[in-house]
């Protein structure tokens, strides 16, 4: 089968509070330097605890909030949703001052969009240690209490350890609380065989482990892995680099920031190189 040169599959979910210019970012940022783009949303979540979530949402008991997936931004605003309509005012009353910390661009732009506040940073990191470490700097230079809130950081039901550890390592204290499990769209095998059965993609863009898993999965039940050998596999983020890896897959390539332009200039970086 051939191989469309500089065609570029992104293996990516679409976050529900995505505006629809941010959604095309990574297309239109690609496409402008070049590459050509298909989506193939790999993707479904289930929401849970978020009754649990509530609760601790309208307590004035933490220092600020830990968002590291457009997913637990969006958990957030359905679990306020889910309950009186106060709750979403006790709530902006409570977080407004306080920092909200995000992984990514796409996570803090979803988090502004739907659920409003002011004190976004450390969007800057690409990657849940990064970000736990800008935290520590930040609460370490701002803070003269020792025995500061906790933060809440409502997160995945597969999230490593990474952000408690470093954190707990920082002297910070934190409350963690899974608010969605990853699931594969139930559409993937179709999707995924529709576009192979075309022309194959020189490039296929992962953009977290349990992609990788369910992708590959796939190509194995349908006995594709000789159409491995043809396409390079790209990682955004040292997790889901490390995940490629493990799958047995040969990484081309790293975006460190999960961010359009820096993904355009890894690929760039790497026809450089040749």
């Amino acid at each position: 089968m051939s191989v469309a040169r500089g065609k570029v599959l992104l293996c990516k979910a679409k976050a529900q509070g995505e505006p629809e210019e941010g959604e095309k970012d990574y297309v239109t940022v690609l496409e402008s330097a070049g590459f050509s783009c298909t989506q193939l949303p790999v993707l479904r979540f289930e929401f849970i605890n978020l009754k649990k979530l509530q609760v601790l949402l309208v307590q004035n008991s933490y220092s600020g909030l830990i968002l590291t997936s457009p997913r637990s931004a969006e958990a957030v605003k359905l679990s306020l949703e889910q309950g009186e309509a106060w709750l979403e005012s006790i709530f902006s009353h409570i977080w407004k001052n306080l920092p909200i910390y995000c992984i990514g661009p796409t996570t803090e732009r979803v988090a502004r969009n739907i659920l409003g506040l002011q004190r976004y940073c450390g969007s800057e990191s690409g990657n849940a240690e990064e970000l736990a470490k800008f935290i520590i700097n930040e609460m370490q230079s701002a803070s003269d209490n020792p025995e500061a809130r906790p933060l809440l950081y409502p997160c995945s039901a597969i999230a490593r350890d990474t952000m408690s550890t470093t954190l707990e390592a920082g002297g910070i204290t934190m409350q963690k609380l899974p608010v969605y499990k990853t699931l594969p769209s139930k559409t993937l095998q179709t999707d995924l065989n529709d576009i192979l059965s075309n022309s194959l993609p020189e490039y296929v863009v992962f953009f977290s482990p349990s992609a990788v898993r369910y992708v590959t999965n796939v190509i194995k039940r349908n006995r594709s892995e000789k159409l491995i050998e043809q396409m390079k596999f790209v990682a955004i983020g040292p997790v889901t680099e490390k995940a490629l890896v493990e799958a047995g897959l040969k990484v081309y390539a790293t975006s460190r920031q999960p961010d359009p332009i820096a993904l355009s200039n890894a690929l760039q970086n790497m026809l450089v190189k040749k």
